[in-house]
């Protein structure tokens, strides 16, 4: 299976689950974990005082899917990104509590 976050759901739920007669072997073509879930870091010159020094200013950049909707400590994607060390931290108003999309 791949290494997005289908084929590691599965991986681990075939790995971990009730009969343990299977063995499971990840195989990604990247050179990366996560599949669609990429987090990039971009970086624009920043303006200073002088023209040889050049500081940047970076930001992180979801190119990809970038939320876990209804996260739980239960809830599997939780798990994984815990299982695979990435970082989490929640967001305030979700969808479901702002006053106008409702």
């Amino acid at each position: 299976v791949g290494a997005g976050t289908a084929g590691l759901a599965a991986a681990q739920r075939i790995q971990h689950g009730e009969s343990t007669q299977y063995r499971v072997l990840v195989l990604e073509a990247r050179d990366r974990i996560g599949g669609r879930v990429h987090t990039v870091e971009m970086g624009s010159p920043s303006e200073s005082s002088s023209s040889e020094e050049t500081d940047t200013a970076t930001m992180a950049v979801d190119l990809g899917a970038s939320f876990i909707h209804g996260a739980s400590p239960l809830h599997e994607f939780v798990q994984m990104a815990e299982w695979t060390g990435t970082s989490t931290s929640p967001t305030p108003g979700g969808i479901w509590e702002n006053p106008l999309l409702t």
